[in-house]
């Protein structure tokens, strides 16, 4: 099983923080429900900081690496493409739940309603 390293650490905890957050403020009626949308894009922003910077010294050569195949970005590739999937999903959701009005049934005919 693959090492998880200081990074996703800290990444699964910043996006349990946020999808809590976003849970929390999505209906609240006043101007603290914005919270939970800075809170979204701080963890976007750590998600793509965390993931884009390098991990190891970029100047080491091929003779050094003794396994041919390493699958220690996997955990990584996996847990980037929860999170994508999610923050997708969130988005749909906060979509649909801030940005559409909602659409309540009329009656056909005003003269049959009691």
């Amino acid at each position: 099983m693959a090492d998880l390293g200081t990074g996703v650490i800290i990444l699964i905890i910043v996006w349990v923080i946020t999808l809590a957050l976003l849970t929390l403020f999505t209906f609240v009626q006043s101007p603290i429900r914005f919270i939970g949308l800075v809170a979204l894009v701080i963890a976007i922003i750590m998600t793509l900081v965390l993931t884009l910077l390098p991990r190891e010294d970029s100047n080491q050569s091929l003779e050094s690496k003794t396994t041919l195949n390493s699958y220690a970005g996997l955990a990584r590739i996996l847990i980037l493409t929860f999170l994508c999937v999610t923050f997708l999903v969130g988005l749909v959701l906060i979509f649909i739940h801030e940005v559409l009005p909602p659409i309540f049934a009329q009656p056909i005919r005003k003269r049959f309603v009691r």
